[in-house]
Parts: C-alpha cells; structure tokens; sequence
C-alpha cells in the first residue's frame, strides 16, 4: 500500500482491514464502520460540542497539511475560551450602585408633621396687689390690670391663659389665684370690697355692671375647695343675660403649670 493510499484509506475497527474512507460496511467482514459522526446521535453531539470535535475530525480524518490543522485547532481554542467568557456574570451588571441622598435631595417620609401653634401675643399687664390671707390654704392672690381687651377677638380667652399662665410659672407654685381686670376702677373696687373690708356700703349697680364687664378672669390653682381644682372662669361676675358679656362667660379646667 503506498503512502497516498495510506493516507485516504482507513481500517476496519473490527477485522483491521483497509477499507475506503466513505464505507459504511467492511468489504471483508461485512462490520458495520459507519463514523461516528454521521449517526443521529453523533450529528448531534458534533453541533453541541462544534470547537472540540472540529479539531478531532481535522485531526483524524483530514489530509490537511499539518500547519492548516494546527491553525484550526488554534481558531476553535479561541472561541471556545471567548464563549466560555461571554457566559460569566457581569459583576458591574448584576450589582445596582446607589448614591446616598444628598442634602438638597432628602428621603421622603410617609410621617406627616403637624406645624407648631402660632405663639400668642401676652396682653401687656401689671400686679396691682398680691395677698396671702384670702385663700384658707395661704396660696397666693394676685391683682392683675392688663390693657383694654378686645372681647370680639376670637383668641381674646387664648391671651388670657398664656398670661395665667407666665404668672403662675414665674410663681413655681401650684397653689396660686389670679383675678385679671382690664379696668383699674374696677379692680379698686373689688380690692376694697373682698380685701382690704373697707368699702363700708352697698356696691351700686353701676358699680356691679362695672366689676361684671371688667373683671375678665379669674384663675384658681389647687384649690381643694373647688371643682375642678385647676379651673379658669371667664366673666365671673357677670350673669348670662348680660348684653356685653354674656356668651362669653364660661369656666374651665385649667391646670398652668402644665
């Protein structure tokens, strides 16, 4: 056999005889040398596995130069390693970068916040007179005129009790009465009558209309004779008909120190 027919034919895998490279049976034992390769199976596995049985079959059943095979197997390796490549996970694509929010751009947050009460304007006042010996208790009794009250505001009773309530804080002291004119006349008159005992007569119903309109509050704190013992009252000299006064009257529970 010379090396040109060497090199075409090939050998039985059964019986070792020279067959022809496109037989499927062996001429001399009748075996069955279909290649691999051209069985469904085989077809198969050749296109899933295409860069490593490319070479095999160059390798094996191809008469090409030697410098051909090896660029081929060359060229397989090379796709093999760039597929291998492309089937790693991108670390920059599957990680999702967040920038922490800036000053100008804050996290929004569901919590609603109520806005502060505007602060109330405190009448501007004056202690007339302080007494120890009215309440049973020893507490103390302040005389307050403030200015002019403006009864058709509608925060007027607001300005009453931020001023009751700078007094009794500045005091410290729980046990505390306050009684706010906006009328000096008046205030004289009721010092005179439930203080000092030295009115010596009848009050006039003048004098009553007077106390009824200008006396505009008056505070008790910790008074266990009353309830509540914590109470504020608006007008408490004036009765309910009163034309100038009269819806306004009315008596709370108060506590200044809270």
């Amino acid at each position: 056999m010379n090396e040109t027919q060497e090199t075409i034919n090939r050998l039985c895998r059964h019986c070792k005889e020279s067959v022809h490279p496109q037989a499927t049976r062996c001429p001399h034992c009748q075996g069955n040398i279909k290649q691999w390769y051209k069985k469904w199976w085989g077809a198969i596995i050749a296109i899933l596995f295409f860069p490593i049985v490319l070479p095999y079959l160059v390798w094996k059943e191809t008469s090409w130069s030697r410098s051909a095979k090896i660029a081929v197997t060359v060229i397989c390796v090379i796709l093999l390693v760039v597929a291998q490549g492309d089937d790693q996970p991108s670390v920059t694509s599957s990680v999702t970068e967040t920038t922490p929010p800036t000053s100008e751009e804050k996290p929004t947050s569901n919590v609603s916040i109520t806005p502060a009460p505007p602060s109330v304007e405190i009448p501007k006042y004056s202690v007339v007179h302080e007494s120890s010996t009215v309440r049973y208790d020893g507490g103390k009794v302040f005389y307050v005129l403030i200015d002019p009250i403006d009864r058709t505001s509608s925060d007027f009773k607001e300005k009453i009790k931020a001023l009751v309530k700078k007094i009794a804080t500045k005091e410290n002291k729980k046990k505390v009465s306050i009684l706010i004119f906006d009328k000096e006349s008046a205030l004289d008159l009721y010092y005179k009558q439930y203080v000092e005992m030295s009115l010596g007569r009848v009050r006039t119903e003048a004098e009553s209309e007077n106390l009824s309109i200008h006396l505009i509050a008056t505070y008790d704190g910790d008074l266990q004779t009353m309830h509540p013992t914590n109470s504020l009252s608006f007008f408490p000299s004036a009765f309910s008909d009163n034309s100038v006064v009269g819806q306004h009257i009315e008596t709370v529970e108060f506590d200044a120190n809270l």
